[in-house]
């Protein structure tokens, strides 16, 4: 199971998602590649935008802490929005907690 969670407090927001899916063997897990590909298009996007990221990445885990401003929140609603589609597909392998 992958868990997504996004928190938000004022205008700092952390991104934490751990786990891996299990949908598939590695390699072939569709679930994971479309989590993987939101987390790496959010995490370019503030880096990109010279967004000051506090990062940790490992095996099946990624944090993302910044802060943000009214155009970043867009970032973050359109990545959450795409781990909400997955979470309604396969609901059994994310979920993501907000």
């Amino acid at each position: 199971m992958i868990d997504v969670i996004v928190l938000t407090n004022g205008s700092h927001t952390i991104v934490e998602v751990k786990g891996h899916a299990c949908y598939a063997e590695k390699g072939k897990d569709i679930v994971c590649a479309g989590v993987s590909a939101l987390c790496n298009a959010l995490r370019a996007y503030l880096l990109e935008n010279d967004i000051r990221v506090e990062e940790k990445i490992s095996d099946g885990y990624l944090k993302l802490a910044f802060n943000r401003s009214e155009e970043q929140n867009e970032a973050v609603r359109m990545f959450s929005a795409g781990i909400n589609i997955l979470e309604l597909e396969y609901g059994d392998y994310v979920r993501i907690f907000q």
